[in-house]
C-alpha cells in the first residue's frame, strides 16, 4: 500500500496563532480604555465646562493623545489640541457623544546598539479612537501614539 503524499504548504511563513493576549497588549488595552474615559468625560463636559489648549496638554501629556490628530470626513486633519479643541467644539456645540471605539496597532521595532536601556524604544502603540456621536450619525477619528521604552517596570 501506498502512503499518502503529504501536501505541501503554500506559503514559506509560518503561521502563528496566539491563544491568548500578551502582557504588553493587555497593559495597552487597558491603558487606552483609562485613557478613553478622560477623553469621554472632557468631550461630554466640554459644552458646560471651556478648555483650553494648555490644560488638554497637561490633562493627556502622557496618554497617546499627547500629540493629537483629528480627522473628520471632508475636512482637513487638525493636530494638536489648540486646532483639535476646534474642532471638538464646534460638533459637541450640536452633537452629543455616544461611545468611542479604538484600534491599537502594534509595531515592534528593533533594539538599537549602544543606546542607553532607558531611551531605548522597542514598541510603538499607534492609537485611532473613534468618537461618535449620536445625533446625525457623525463620527470622527482621533490618533495618537504611545511608546514602550525596554525597561519597563511589572505594575501590580
Amino acid at each position: 500500500m501506498k502512503k499518502r503524499a503529504l501536501s505541501k504548504s503554500r506559503s514559506q511563513e509560518p503561521k502563528i496563532v496566539w491563544k491568548s493576549p500578551l502582557f504588553i497588549e493587555k497593559r495597552v488595552a487597558d491603558r487606552v480604555k483609562k485613557e478613553n474615559g478622560i477623553l469621554r468625560k472632557m468631550v461630554r463636559e466640554l459644552p458646560n465646562k471651556p478648555m483650553n489648549a494648555a490644560k488638554a496638554r497637561k490633562i493627556f501629556e502622557k496618554t497617546y493623545l499627547k500629540n493629537p490628530l483629528l480627522k473628520r470626513r471632508g475636512k482637513k486633519g487638525s493636530f494638536g489640541w489648540r486646532e483639535v479643541l476646534k474642532e471638538l467644539k464646534l460638533i459637541v456645540a450640536k452633537h452629543t457623544l455616544s461611545k468611542i471605539q479604538s484600534e491599537v496597532t502594534l509595531e515592534y521595532i528593533p533594539l538599537k546598539k549602544r543606546t542607553p536601556a532607558k531611551k531605548d524604544i522597542d514598541l510603538k502603540a499607534h492609537v485611532r479612537s473613534t468618537l461618535f456621536f449620536s445625533s446625525d450619525r457623525i463620527d470622527i477619528d482621533i490618533e495618537g501614539d504611545l511608546y514602550h521604552k525596554r525597561p519597563c517596570p511589572l505594575e501590580p
